[in-house]
């Protein structure tokens, strides 16, 4: 079963990746599969922090904020796409336990073939 929604998301990846699957896997701290969607010059920032570039540095960077904060629901807030061409974002937001909560903002873009995640940006509200 597992196997089963592992290829689900790598098909997701390859043609309907969507800002809403992300804040999902967001949410589940789903890492593997965050890593396998972002794009190799993907970007973090995180609150009021340094940008960080390529895509282990990201995923590193997004795993540590989110173990420590531990997401328990999602709220969304907007999506759409950009002027650019076969782009996408979507600005959710994640709450903990706590109800403290979280402003994610993804950018999903095309890359080659496929979507990718080019962006992420957090910050605490």
């Amino acid at each position: 079963m597992k196997l089963l929604i592992i290829l689900s998301f790598l098909f997701l990846g390859q043609f309907a990746l969507s800002g809403q699957d992300v804040a999902q896997l967001l949410k589940n701290q789903d890492f593997d599969q965050i890593g396998l969607l972002l794009s190799s010059d993907a970007r973090l920032k995180v609150d009021n922090g340094q940008r960080i570039k390529g895509a282990d540095a990201v995923l590193r960077g997004i795993e540590k904020t989110l173990s420590t904060f531990v997401p328990t629901r999602i709220e969304k807030n907007h999506k759409g796409s950009s002027e650019v061409e076969d782009s996408d974002y979507i600005i959710t937001k994640l709450y903990n336990d706590q109800n403290q909560g979280l402003r994610i903002f993804v950018h999903i873009a095309e890359q080659g073939s496929s979507r990718k995640i080019s962006e992420i940006k957090v910050r605490s509200i």
